[in-house]
């Protein structure tokens, strides 16, 4: 790795630890409960959840985690549904809170 990446890397390490926003979306995150009644490896039915709770509209971190899932196991339905269905739900439910930066870091 050349100086010039090493140091760009803890620049950017110094500003993600440094910055209070950031922090606080990576404890929250860390800290949230969420519904264990929808298997985490069906990705079809988390979107479904995860649009039901966007939908209600108060339920956002909720939300999010379910659209999370569905990214993750977008793979295995490939016909069902595509990424750019449940990614842009999620960064939606981020946006819908002002906090969209908060859904960069988590990813």
């Amino acid at each position: 790795m050349s100086s010039f990446a090493f140091v760009l890397l803890l620049a950017l390490a110094f500003l993600l630890l440094t910055t209070n926003t950031l922090v606080h979306a990576q404890v929250q995150l860390l800290t949230l409960e969420f519904d264990t009644t929808i298997p985490v490896h069906d990705g079809v039915a988390n979107l479904q959840e995860g649009q039901r709770l966007f939908d209600k509209g108060n339920n956002y971190d909720k939300a999010a985690m379910h659209f999370w899932r569905a990214v993750l196991m977008q793979e295995q339905n490939k016909d069902k549904y595509t990424v750019d269905d449940c990614f842009g739900k999620f960064i939606q439910c981020f946006a819908a809170q002002d906090r969209m930066a908060d859904g960069f870091v988590f990813v």
